[in-house]
């Protein structure tokens, strides 16, 4: 006879059974080893060969893990009494969480972050309403001060580590660090996050399981893509912070480039230290406005933001990641309106807010530049500026040789300077130099002819010296006597606003 521990989790009850003093979850493998034709039944029949098996063995109703665990703890004075709170507490707690936005000199990482921690106290609703929604966001960088600031937020949002019910003890960490002091250990989510169920007299030792992070934020140091996939089923319900952590496809999120936090504000981070406990407490205060249709409203008004489909497409399918941002953007604009809307901030002190929340998310459309091509004279001149104050040129007196690594050479013709430069370098050049710059049109080069297409444009417009026929000019510019062979274009110098 075996003895089986019934626990109640978020969703079903899970079940655990003992063997050789230790429990482990009681699942498939194990029933089909003690169940004949377990795996050949049909859904029905195995449930009912379960509930048999069930009867068979000593079952231990050890209650149900709770739904909520609160972040915040209520400060007592020195009698043990709660410590009554006011509305300057909540106000503070908010100023400050708003400060987090301004934090990096990038402020659309600080109140990127904002929103995933306002998501992260709604992530059951808001995943239950859009499972592609995923508040996990990257950071890779080795200054100390970049750890030291993301550890001091999730402690200022979690001010709790153990909580205590029936029968039940919960040990949570909200930083995880899994750079591993032995090399030969490495850590696991249990060694952050244990439940520990009293077991009934007769039952057995205590049920040591991991706990799930529900409603709450998680910071991942150093961890490995094998502890990700072991963590990631405990996290998918929570805001997660990856710092210089690897991939996983389970927490896949923003990626936060190192360059958009070298710079930041470390007086904002003692303002995250000094008021952790209220910073707690107006989130834990915003997760007790969870309901369905708040949660509702947020997904609705992300995905109204795209705009009307197209009628001629039967299904619309949303990108993951402007979905994710729209919904933070939501989020934001709806934290800000409870704050007006309990009078906790007033209109004036959160319009500046609303104006960077405004930039970052919808920011107004810049005005419609005219398209440049690749064959405009104003195009032509600023790369051969930009060309010939970057790279090498050959002096007046200074041989050119094939050999040599010069673009061209600054020649004197006919009593005028000029750059010149083999046909074939020059194409290259000009070629790069354009696609490179985003803005201009550089479909001209892939037509075929297209060096000589434009020379003759160019010598209609008079931009580079024109030969006596035709649009291809020849010059010595080796000096070996070979004008014949040698195509080159040779701009004047005076163009270029050089004398």
């Amino acid at each position: 006879m075996f003895t089986v521990l019934r626990v109640q989790d978020q969703t079903s009850p899970c079940y655990y059974i003992l063997e050789q003093h230790h429990y482990r979850e009681l699942d498939e493998a194990l029933l089909r080893r003690q169940i004949p034709q377990f795996s050949s039944l049909n859904e029905a029949a195995r449930a009912k060969a379960f509930k048999r098996f069930l009867r068979s063995c000593t079952v231990f109703d050890c209650g149900a893990l709770p739904h909520h665990l609160p972040n915040y703890h209520r400060p007592r004075d020195k009698y043990g009494r709660k410590i009554a709170l006011s509305v300057a507490d909540f106000r503070a707690g908010a100023l400050a969480l708003l400060s987090v936005g301004e934090f990096f000199q990038d402020h659309s990482v600080g109140f990127s972050l904002v929103a995933d921690l306002l998501g992260g106290m709604w992530c059951t609703k808001l995943r239950a309403l859009e499972p592609c929604y995923q508040p996990v966001t990257s950071f890779h960088s080795t200054a100390s001060q970049i750890e030291e600031a993301l550890t001091a937020l999730v402690r200022a949002v979690v001010t709790r580590k153990r909580w205590k019910h029936k029968r039940i003890k919960i040990r949570r960490k909200a930083a995880l660090d899994y750079r591993a002091k032995n090399r030969t250990l490495p850590h696991h989510i249990q060694d952050f996050s244990r439940v520990k169920i009293h077991v009934p007299r007769g039952g057995g030792p205590s049920l040591k399981i991991p706990c799930s992070y529900q409603d709450t934020v998680a910071l991942l140091i150093g961890a490995s893509s094998q502890q990700l996939q072991e963590a990631a089923p405990y996290l998918q319900n929570a805001a997660v912070l990856l710092l210089n952590s690897a991939g996983c496809a389970e927490l896949k999120g923003r990626q936060i480039r190192s360059s958009a936090i070298a710079a930041y504000d470390s007086s904002l981070l003692e303002t995250i230290v000094q008021e952790r406990g209220r910073i707690s407490l107006i989130l834990d205060w915003w997760r007790s406005l969870s309901r369905s249709r708040y949660a509702k409203q947020i997904i609705h008004a992300a995905k109204e933001s795209f705009g009307p489909p197209d009628s001629r497409y039967v299904a619309v399918t949303l990108d993951p990641k402007k979905l994710n941002q729209a919904i933070r953007h939501q989020l934001l604009l709806a934290f800000l309106d409870q704050m007006e809307y309990y009078d906790l901030l007033t209109s004036e002190e959160l319009a500046a807010y609303r104006s960077a929340i405004k930039d970052i998310y919808d920011p107004e459309p810049l005005p419609e530049q005219p398209i440049r091509h690749a064959d405009d004279a104003d195009v032509f001149l600023e790369a051969m500026r930009a060309l010939a104050a970057q790279s090498s040129i050959a002096g007046l007196d200074e041989p050119f040789r094939k050999t040599d690594k010069y673009l061209g050479a600054w020649r004197v013709i006919s009593g005028e300077r000029y750059l010149v430069m083999p046909e074939d370098r020059w194409a290259k050049a000009y070629r790069k130099w354009v696609r490179e710059d985003k803005t201009i049109d550089s479909t001209l080069f892939q037509k075929e002819g297209w060096e000589k297409a434009l020379q003759k444009l160019l010598v209609e417009r008079e931009l580079i010296k024109a030969p006596s026929a035709g649009s291809r000019y020849r010059y010595d510019l080796y000096g070996l006597g070979k004008r014949d062979n040698t195509y080159v274009v040779a701009v004047p110098a005076a163009l270029l606003s050089l004398s």
